[in-house]
């Protein structure tokens, strides 16, 4: 059930670092957009 667990949590900051990662890359667009 641990092992179930931090998996959950696992997935939680791969979402987080993805959603981290969808707006870094948005910001280096809209840099060169702008630029």
């Amino acid at each position: 059930m641990d092992q179930g667990h931090s998996r959950v949590e696992l997935l939680q900051l791969f979402a987080d670092s993805q959603e981290f990662i969808h707006k870094i890359l948005l910001l280096i667009d809209g840099g060169i957009t702008f630029a």
